[in-house]
């Protein structure tokens, strides 16, 4: 399956989308480990904020495999 497809897989088992504005570096791990026992898999986090690219970084590390993050 291509990329994009399986992209757009997994966005249809997981319809919801946890937006986390004014997520902080120091709070991304507990916040985002939150979020996946809750069941959700899909996070953004707006990049209009100091330290959204280091709080990506970290959700990506820490996430499961099927868990998706962007911005």
């Amino acid at each position: 399956m291509s990329d994009s497809l399986e992209l757009l897989a997994r966005a249809r088992r997981t319809p919801l989308v946890a937006i986390l504005r004014g997520l902080v570096p120091a709070e991304a791990q507990a916040v985002g480990e939150a979020l996946v026992q809750s069941g959700f898999r899909t996070l953004e986090v707006p990049l209009n904020r100091p330290g959204a690219l280091e709080c990506i970084a970290t959700l990506a590390r820490i996430l499961p495999a099927d868990a998706m993050v962007g911005g």
